[in-house]
């Protein structure tokens, strides 16, 4: 005999689901000051997050075609990219952060698009006033936009 609530108690052990906050790409630089502001969408995550955590949307073709346009990115600041790591980067001088591969090599360190085209989206080594702001933990698209 079926039983909903047994089923729907291991389940929720099973699953665990948390609410992200989706955020603006201009939105950034503000949330990490001060992560606890009521935003106005929000995501669920399957996966373990840190409270700071959130959702970003792709609005450009720099990652395709791992990541195409309109994909969603659950990301933590809480987390330290390793190398080959997918990373939200501030750019000195710059206020809306990028998406991009982290790279190290010996001391140096990258970030870099995956779209092929070089003329648009350039790799650069990181500078002493660039900074890693969060790594990307999981991402989601919509074949349907």
């Amino acid at each position: 005999m079926f039983n909903r609530r047994r089923v729907n108690f291991q389940l929720q052990r099973w699953v665990n689901l948390t609410l992200q906050v989706t955020l603006a790409w201009t939105e950034v630089c503000n949330w990490i000051k001060n992560p606890f502001t009521k935003p106005d969408n929000y995501i669920i995550a399957d996966i373990s997050v840190g409270n700071k955590a959130y959702a970003l949307k792709v609005l450009d073709g720099a990652m395709e075609p791992l990541f195409p346009c309109h994909s969603i990115l659950i990301v933590d600041p809480n987390i330290e990219p390793k190398d080959r790591s997918y990373v939200i980067a501030l750019i000195n001088g710059s206020k809306v952060p990028i998406f991009r591969q982290f790279i190290i090599n010996g001391a140096d360190k990258y970030i870099k698009p995956l779209s092929p085209d070089t003329d648009i989206y350039k790799m650069r080594q990181l500078e002493t006033k660039d900074r890693i702001l969060a790594t990307v933990v999981q991402a989601r698209w919509n074949y349907r936009v």
